[in-house]
Parts: structure tokens; sequence; C-alpha cells
């Protein structure tokens, strides 16, 4: 038996949107900053065009881009997240063309002058990222720039499907605390893959449990060498990748 088989069943799996949406305007709300994010904004800045964001989900990043006036638009599987992040873009006093679809493969029928994937969300594309990545490339404008964001497997990235604490954060609209702890491990299956258990809780002011919400997802992990040899093979050219293992930004030209 597996050690993820543990977990198989343990706890009831819900539905990405039905809690995850609001919690992440607790964790992560419009204006958080990451550190890659100044590459994404100058890549972005450069392109000369629109460019296209993959995995917008609240508009942490797309909501300060569009203030600052940038010609960007957003890509967003959970219409949950895109309902979130329109109500942040008009607060804000902005808007911003939004897709809903996945990335892995891009399908938007258009070219942009720049495409970016800030904050390590491609490695979410665990099946046949080689495919994502030339969709990427098809939805590119000539010249056009592909900026990812990622890590390789590094030490402590696992805990042998040990449950530890990931993220914490209280949303100020509704007073809720979103606790989220997770438990990582190998998959078995597949290499460079980590099977990932997310256990929410959700707190009201006076520290009552208010909802259990659970999820299973995979991650696919990427050492900086190894995207830089994807990216090529997906037909890019110019590929540079700044920064090692323990994360990378990766840029490449359609």
């Amino acid at each position: 038996m597996a050690a993820s088989d543990q977990f198989i069943d343990t706890l009831p799996e819900r539905g990405y949107d039905e809690v995850l949406a609001p919690a992440y305007d607790a964790w992560l709300p419009p204006g958080t900053v990451f550190a890659d994010d100044r590459v994404h904004l100058g890549v972005i800045r450069r392109a000369g065009g629109t460019a296209l964001e993959l995995g917008t989900g609240n508009g942490r990043f797309l909501v300060p881009a569009r203030q600052q006036g940038l010609d960007v638009e957003g890509l967003e599987s959970s219409p949950h997240m895109l309902a979130r992040c329109r109500t942040h873009l008009a607060s804000a006093g902005v808007d911003a063309v939004l897709h809903e679809g996945t990335m892995a493969p891009l399908a938007l029928g258009r070219r942009y002058a720049a495409i970016v994937c800030p904050a390590g969300s491609f490695l979410l594309v665990v099946d046949s990222p080689l495919t994502a990545l030339r969709s990427y490339r098809e939805h590119l404008a000539p010249g056009g720039v592909l900026a990812l964001s990622g890590s390789g497997d590094t030490p402590g990235s696992t805990t042998g499907f040990q449950w530890r604490l990931r993220r914490t954060g209280t949303d100020r609209a509704s007073g809720l605390t979103y606790v989220t702890h997770e438990a990582v491990g190998v998959d078995d299956t597949a290499p460079q893959v980590h099977l990932v258990f997310n256990r929410l809780e959700v707190y009201d002011a006076a520290g009552g449990l208010q909802d259990t919400w659970f999820r299973r997802m995979r991650l696919r992990w990427w050492p900086a060498a190894e995207i830089l040899v994807a990216l090529r093979a997906a037909g890019f050219a110019n590929v540079q990748v700044h920064g090692g293992d323990d994360g990378w930004v990766a840029l490449a030209t359609a």
C-alpha cells in the first residue's frame, strides 16, 4: 500500500470553488507581492501589445497590473475566482478582459505580445506539459515573450504525507479566518510529481469551526535545467532561466 493511501476517503472532497475562492481573498488579496512579480510586470511593459496572464485567480497580480495601466488580460479556470477578480477590478476602478478556461492547453484563438504565468502556477500542469508549452507558443505573436515561474523538488518540499501548516489569514469583510494544512509526498506513478493533500478549516470571529474542506491535487516540479530543455523542445528561442531549483523565472521568445 502506498503511503498516500492513508488519506484516501478519510475526508470528504468538495469542489475547488466551494470554499477555496473566498479563502484566497484572506490569504492573497490583490496587491500581495511575490518576488517574481517585477519580472512579469517588466515583460508586460516591454511587450508592445496586449499580454495574457495565466492562472489569474482572484486578481492578486492582474488588478495592480491594470492599475498601473498595463495592457493585460486574464485566464482562469474557476468561475468563482473570476467573479472575485471582477469585483476587485471594479473596486479598484479598472477593468480587464477575463477568459474562463484551461491553460493546459491554451485555446483562445488569438495571439498575444506576451504571456506570463507568475507565482508557480505552471506547476499545476502535470499532464502533457510540452503540449501546453507549444500551445503558449502558438498564442504568441512572432517575437512574443513567454515568462514562467516555478521551482524544482528541493529539500523540505515534501512532508512524507505528514500534516504541516501551509497558510492562515482572516478576511476583513466577513471576519472569517481560513487555516490550511498540507501533507505532501511523491507520486509513485509519475516522476517529479508530488501528491498534495490540503485540509482547510474556516473559523468565525469567536473561534468557532464553521467549515472543513479537503482537496487532493498534483504538482509537477521542474528543475531549472529541465524547464530550459522543455522550452526549447516546444519550439521557443532565446530561452533563459534565471535562478535555481529553489525558484526560477524562465523567459523565452516565440
